[in-house]
């Protein structure tokens, strides 16, 4: 509760907004609300909407272009807007045709993202060991570590892109896992239970975005080798999502994918090397650049051997890592992920790199023993040192990303020589490097040109 609180209103208060793939969902969800339908063709009279390029044609029909089901998350925003709108606020609808929405996109996101947090923090919980008030202070830090030192802040949480509610999804899913790993005596049927609802989970993942096939899939493999028994409870779990989804997704857009999840992937960008150390070293887009406290997943696998091995859920998190690494390197021609701050693409990876980084806090913390052959009493010092380095650095660099908005202005002004999607190149620029754009600017003397510059004309009005 503590960490959901703490992270939601830091996120909440946090300035930048970023609504620009995300920009179709708000309007999904108003309509999905209020008609009952994922068309948007009630907005085909306000350009702000159907000149959008989230925005498809399919069929005659003005439809979102983007995942439908992350505009479920907005559903109980749109019933909430529209309730004040009969005390005499705006309307969903007036929000949308106005393009208003960039708020209600960032605060929304902002809760997503906080509840992603705290169901992280509750499975750190059900996972280290020693009394309930250890526990609890240790999963309360990490969950806060994992709020503000990652693009959980700086990404997830500054508009409703698909990371916010995948990563929920994912935590959830990791937890039900969790629980149906469980050490001591568990009911038969309670394991069905959580198999099922770790199906779901997955699953759900699955449908707002796409990338997220490899934890669903991983998680069948391990259960048919170890729990052969609980994968007809996981794959009915899954598929209590699936059909559904499929179905409306077929009579929306006249076929079981959407444009944007039968995109043509299939074979291995050209890019594909340079993508591959971009996405952990680049200045612009490298996860140990944004988040070096990851760094500490290492040595939780090494503990974590030591201690008698990995258990099925960290071989699973270790399967999942590199997989998606290599997903969003070699099968997406924009792996640079367009106009965002940092790491965007790899954003999945953190709920598992979480759990493979907990053995590591764990034993930084615990009862002494060696590692490496070394006591623990002659390192401790230094292994706090060095994490609470990597923690300052993790936070600093994601808050430019929540406060500062000059961070995103480095993208460049789409259409210009100087946009990132038409230089790719300037994510190895380290002489302007992205993770020290916001400083600065800071630096030059302007704060409000650094916390709310519009990047002239950029970004849209919300």
């Amino acid at each position: 509760m503590a960490v959901f609180a703490m992270s939601f209103v830091v996120f909440a208060l946090s300035p930048v907004i970023t609504n620009y793939d995300s920009f179709s969902t708000f309007p999904t969800a108003v309509q999905l609300v209020n008609h009952r339908t994922l068309s948007l063709d009630a907005y085909e009279h306000a350009p702000v909407v159907a000149d959008n390029y989230t925005v498809s044609k399919v069929h005659g029909r003005l439809i979102t272009g983007y995942p439908w089901p992350v505009a479920v998350f907005f559903v109980p925003t749109v019933v909430a807007i529209d309730l004040v709108h009969v005390a005499g606020g705006p309307s969903a609808d007036h929000l949308v045709v106005t393009n208003d929405m960039g708020v209600v996109q960032m605060e929304t996101a902002s809760l997503v993202t906080a509840l992603a947090c705290a169901v992280l923090t509750w499975l750190a919980f059900e996972r280290f060991r020693g009394s309930p008030k250890r526990r609890r202070r240790l999963a309360v830090s990490s969950g806060l570590v994992f709020a503000f030192g990652t693009s959980a802040w700086s990404i997830s949480s500054r508009s409703m892109w698909q990371h916010g509610p995948s990563l929920l999804l994912l935590g959830l899913g990791l937890v039900w896992l969790d629980r149906l790993m469980a050490r001591g005596v568990v009911i038969p049927r309670q394991r069905r239970w959580w198999a099922a609802l770790s199906g779901a989970s997955f699953a759900a993942a699955v449908a707002v975005r796409p990338t997220n096939v490899i934890p669903l899939v991983i998680v069948a493999i391990m259960l048919l080798i170890r729990l052969r028994g609980l994968l007809t409870s996981y794959v009915g779990g899954a598929l209590i999502i699936i059909v559904p989804w499929l179905v409306l997704t077929n009579l929306a857009y006249g076929s079981f994918l959407q444009p944007y999840d039968a995109a043509d992937h299939r074979t291995l960008q050209k890019a594909f090397l340079d993508a591959l150390a971009a996405n952990w070293v680049s200045p612009a887009r490298g996860l140990l650049i944004f988040s070096p406290i990851v760094l500490l997943a290492v040595a939780g696998v090494l503990i974590a051997r030591r201690r008698g091995g990995l258990d099925l859920l960290q071989w699973i998190s270790l399967v999942a890592v590199p997989l998606y690494w290599i997903l969003v390197s070699g099968f997406n021609s924009g792996w640079w992920a367009g106009d965002t701050y940092g790491p965007r693409f790899m954003s999945e990876t953190l709920p598992f790199i979480f759990v493979l980084a907990l053995p590591f806090v764990d034993w930084l913390w615990g009862a002494a023993e060696s590692f490496c052959g070394v006591e623990r009493s002659r390192i401790r010092t230094w292994s706090l040192v060095v994490t609470l380095a990597l923690v300052v650095v993790s936070v600093g660099i994601n808050a430019e990303g929540g406060v500062l908005r000059s961070t995103t202005c480095w993208n460049g002004k789409p259409g210009s020589p100087t946009s990132v999607d038409n230089d790719v190149s300037r994510v190895w620029s380290w002489s302007d490097p992205q993770f020290l754009t916001g400083v600065r600017s800071l630096s030059s003397g302007s704060i409000h040109r650094s916390v709310l510059s519009t990047c002239q004309g950029q970004y849209p009005k919300s």
